[in-house]
């Protein structure tokens, strides 16, 4: 079995106990995020928590799509609760299309499945996200991390790069729903040629391996002390570096402090 096939049957697994656990993939129209939003589940930056101000899955914080430049699907930065069968078939179509993409031969290198509303804010809580930080997810899906580390958390700023251009057309849309157009930016682009030169923290939803390639590759603007939140896989070769471990929503959420 090849290496990416391998790594996709690891990412199916994780997806399906996400799915044992009652975090199942939201459906994938973003809505807005007010606090009171009933998000159950859902990515990851993709997996994890639901990432949109949009209420909907997305990494996203779920394994979300970057080009072979870069690696894992952030993801993680994300899922908003399923209403209705014909939201919950679209969702599921949509994650399957995001398989299938996947595991053939091609530029996505990471999987999109939306991550719940409740695990994207323990990440950003996790990361300890306030006002004075910039946070970036890195294959942002739908936009829900960025959306809510700023309208949930109240961070500065915050910026989603992603690869697929709906995702990133619905995240657009998520953040001018929320109207926060002025501090949301989505940038429709490889994860891997993104400039973290302002980041003071960054959201990941890849894989172990993937985590690894991508900081590898945007190392050179990615500053020594950026709080590095990731969803349900470690960083390889960050042990070090590694600052805390959550389960305290029954998944595994890993800080890092950028060496």
């Amino acid at each position: 079995m090849s290496m990416r096939w391998s790594r996709g049957v690891c990412l199916l697994s994780r997806a399906l106990e996400q799915r044992l656990h009652g975090l199942p993939a939201a459906a994938h129209a973003p809505r807005s995020l007010a606090p009171a939003a009933a998000d159950r589940g859902g990515h990851g930056h993709a997996a994890g928590p639901a990432r949109n101000s949009p209420g909907s899955g997305g990494g996203a914080h779920a394994h979300r799509a970057w080009s072979s430049s870069s690696s894992g699907g952030s993801g993680g930065s994300q899922g908003a609760p399923e209403q209705g069968g014909g939201l919950l078939a679209g969702g599921m179509l949509a994650e399957l299309r995001s398989w299938l993409r996947f595991l053939l031969p091609g530029k996505y290198k990471a999987v999109y499945y939306p991550t719940p509303l409740p695990v994207v804010l323990r990440m950003l809580q996790l990361a300890g996200v306030g006002p004075s930080d910039v946070v970036y997810d890195l294959g942002c899906g739908d936009g829900r991390i960025v959306i809510a580390a700023v309208q949930q958390l109240g961070a500065k700023r915050a910026v989603g790069v992603e690869l697929d251009p709906k995702l990133a057309a619905a995240a657009r849309r998520a953040v001018a729903a929320a109207g926060l157009e002025g501090r949301v930016r989505i940038d429709e682009a490889d994860a891997a040629g993104a400039d973290l030169s302002d980041a003071t923290v960054l959201a990941l939803y890849l894989s172990a391996s993937g985590n690894r390639a991508l900081l590898d590759a945007v190392a050179g603007t990615l500053r020594r002390g950026t709080r590095v939140v990731s969803l349900y896989f470690e960083v390889e070769g960050w042990e070090a570096a590694l600052l805390a471990r959550d389960t305290s929503m029954g998944v595994e959420v890993y800080l890092y402090a950028a060496p």
